[in-house]
């Protein structure tokens, strides 16, 4: 009976230690600093962020479009969170109507390099499902 007792002891002690490691473990990791899920990994606050919107009819109010794209972008380098729907994107880059570089991003890897750039550019990007965001950066 004496043994019996001592083992309950010691499951209940046990248990506790593990409670509390448990949570321990739990509060470190809430508190910890981490990358967000939508941002690219090699991006900085330092790096430029442009958000992307599909273009509007302008003799038809809207509601603004919940769908979007946002763009990181450093000289040589572009990356973007896409759309949930979309596989890959069509990026054009363009600069006083001329077109200065095309390339493609897909949903595994939504980022490229680019040409050293400096200088406003127009960005268009194109969805596999013929979604279309643009915007403005600047270098």
């Amino acid at each position: 009976m004496a043994i019996n007792f001592a083992i309950k002891i010691l499951i209940v002690i046990n248990m506790k230690t593990l409670l509390r490691f448990t949570l321990v473990v739990l509060l470190l990791s809430f508190l910890s600093p981490s990358a967000k899920a939508d941002e690219p990994a090699i991006f900085t606050e330092a790096d430029n962020v442009t958000i992307l919107t599909a273009p509007t009819i302008k003799r038809k109010p809207r509601a603004p479009s919940m769908i979007y794209v946002t763009c990181y972008y450093s000289v040589g380098h572009i990356a973007f969170t896409m759309p949930d729907d979309a596989q890959y994107m069509h990026i054009t880059l363009e600069q006083d109507d001329s077109t200065v570089w095309t390339g493609v991003v897909f949903k595994n890897s939504p980022e490229t390099d680019i040409p050293e750039l400096i200088g406003e550019y127009t960005i268009t990007c194109r969805t596999d499902g013929n979604q279309v965001f643009t915007g403005l950066l600047t270098f």
